[in-house]
């Protein structure tokens, strides 16, 4: 008789491992950044900043140096600097989201920094022409003229813009994407007006509005699409 004894049975219970299936299949599979996570990095951009103005001012400068100089290098080089694409972004979230007092914000703030880039352009003009005779490129002259695919091109880059946003899309690429559209028309606009070619100035101008307007509408069409509509129905 010994008081010590060894039972050995079999085991009738496992642990399921379909919660932890399905926790890594949705974490695998949500490439999207959730909505709180879009919009408030957004909010930097609804009043002016220093640091946007001194940024739109320096790519401005640089572009011109590039459409004088006639080398779309120099051109391609400024729109790396461009802040555009921030205030962009807010305009078409807040704007899909229903929120029009901070679309509002961001939209004025996006316009100050067109207005700073125009103002830009024709101040460093009217300083380079009293030191060298300035003449009109092919880089000035092809940003002089509207056509029809300007529209699509900048409703493209509005849906790259938005999906940025939700995605993992490099946001420097886009934003240079952005800013080859904008900058140089911009540029374009403020040296004409300074040389005196009204005419140009207003095409180019026309041209930098149509972008911007086609960027906007293709932003809040893919993100209403995708989800980002008003918390509530009014």
């Amino acid at each position: 008789r010994s008081d010590n004894q060894i039972v050995v049975t079999d085991v009738l219970a496992y642990i399921s491992t379909k919660l932890d299936k399905m926790q890594e299949k949705y974490s695998s599979g949500k490439k999207e950044n959730p909505l709180e996570f879009v919009i408030q990095p957004l909010e930097q951009y609804l009043k002016p900043n220093l640091n946007m103005i001194i940024l739109i001012i320096i790519s401005i400068t640089v572009a011109l140096a590039g459409l004088f100089l006639n080398d779309e290098a120099i051109v391609v080089g400024s729109m790396i600097l461009s802040p555009m694409l921030g205030p962009i972004n807010a305009v078409t979230a807040n704007s899909s989201l229903g929120r029009l007092k901070k679309a509002a914000f961001a939209e004025g703030n996006l316009f100050l920094l067109v207005a700073v880039s125009v103002g830009t352009s024709v101040f460093f003009t009217e300083i380079l022409r009293n030191f060298a005779p300035l003449q009109l490129t092919q880089a000035i002259l092809i940003r002089t003229s509207v056509g029809p695919f300007d529209i699509l091109v900048a409703i493209a880059l509005g849906v790259a813009a938005a999906l940025g946003m939700q995605t993992k899309l490099p946001e420097a690429l886009v934003g240079v994407a952005v800013a080859a559209a904008l900058v140089p028309p911009l540029a374009v606009s403020g040296l004409s007006i300074a040389l005196g070619y009204w005419n140009y100035g207003a095409t180019s101008f026309l041209l930098a509005m149509i972008y911007l307007f086609g960027l906007e509408v293709g932003g809040m069409r893919t993100l209403t699409v995708r989800g980002f509509t008003p918390r509530k129905y009014w």
